[in-house]
């Protein structure tokens, strides 16, 4: 599979049913050379390490290496909260899912009026 690097956190997968703009060029059904050309690199996906998936989560990132990309991965501990939501919180998650589906349903509305 081929990327172009964009942060550690973001790459671009090379998609063939894309036009892929290099320069002032633009490439209909490109190869794996027109993708090369235009900066993507070969993606090496690294085995993800163990990890307790009841405390801890995976967090994928990218390191660009002179004619490779990597995916590696860290272990990022999760804090658990073992407090039940209070009714006031309860409320405030249900006036705020309120008021989103009644935008949604107005925004609707005035899509269907156009």
């Amino acid at each position: 599979m081929l990327a172009k690097y964009v942060s550690k956190y973001k790459i671009k997968i090379a998609n063939r049913y894309e036009i892929l703009a290099d320069g002032d060029r633009q490439i209909i059904n490109p190869k794996d050379e027109d993708f090369i050309a235009a900066g993507y690199k070969p993606l090496i996906e690294t085995n993800p390490p163990l990890f307790n998936p009841l405390t801890q989560v995976l967090s994928p990132y990218y390191e660009l290496h002179s004619d490779i990309i990597t995916k590696e991965w860290c272990v990022v501990d999760v804090d658990l909260v073992d407090e039940e939501p209070t009714q006031e919180d309860r409320l405030e998650a249900q006036v705020m899912y309120t008021a989103l589906m009644t935008d949604t349903l107005l925004d609707l509305e005035v899509d269907a009026d156009v």
